[in-house]
């Protein structure tokens, strides 16, 4: 949940945080997850209460770009945004190149330039698709690293392929980056 540092003592090592619904949350250093030390009026995000607090400083995500979300390793996607801006539109493409290649096949039923089209596209996307999934990995919270286990048969597949494209995102900002839905 949102917040907002209203005070931190360096020397105490002890600091206070107000959520959006008022409630003071007092935190350590140890309990601090944000870069620098907290300062007043600092926006920040609580993650979970009592003994399990955390406090971690909000960065918003920044503006959605293509080239963000197709090629880099860095920050979340939400899984909304994994279905609807990557893998539905990848299907689709990939469904509109073989209707092509079968529209325009020769007599002996082969379309070199439809074949062509889809190896370039199979190469393009072997970038793209690890790109996605990685910041999928992240918005669950774990390293990107874990995609890797993705080459174990049937098991860590069908683990990857849960993670990425079924379960929800961990609410709340975590170590690589704003949550995707706030």
């Amino acid at each position: 949940m949102r917040g907002t540092v209203v005070a931190f003592d360096e020397v105490a090592g002890a600091g206070e945080a107000v959520d959006v619904e008022g409630l003071s949350h007092f935190f350590t250093a140890a309990q601090w997850r944000g870069e620098g030390l907290p300062v007043a009026g600092m926006a920040v995000e609580i993650l979970s209460g009592g003994a399990d607090l955390s406090v971690v400083s909000f960065q918003p995500r920044p503006a959605f770009t293509w080239p963000w979300f197709l090629f880099s390793i860095q920050g979340r996607v939400s899984r909304r945004e994994y279905w609807l801006k990557y893998t539905l539109p990848l299907l689709g493409m990939i469904l509109l190149v073989m209707i092509a290649g079968s529209l325009t096949a020769d007599s002996t039923g082969h379309n070199a330039v439809a074949g062509w089209t889809l190896v370039l596209m199979f190469i393009i996307s072997l970038w793209t698709g690890i790109a996605v999934q990685v910041k999928r990995l992240h918005d669950r919270g774990f390293s990107g690293w874990f995609i890797l286990l993705g080459i174990i048969p049937i098991l860590g597949e069908y683990w990857v392929a849960a993670q990425v494209g079924f379960l929800p995102g961990k609410r709340g900002a975590n170590r690589f980056g704003a949550d995707p839905m706030a």
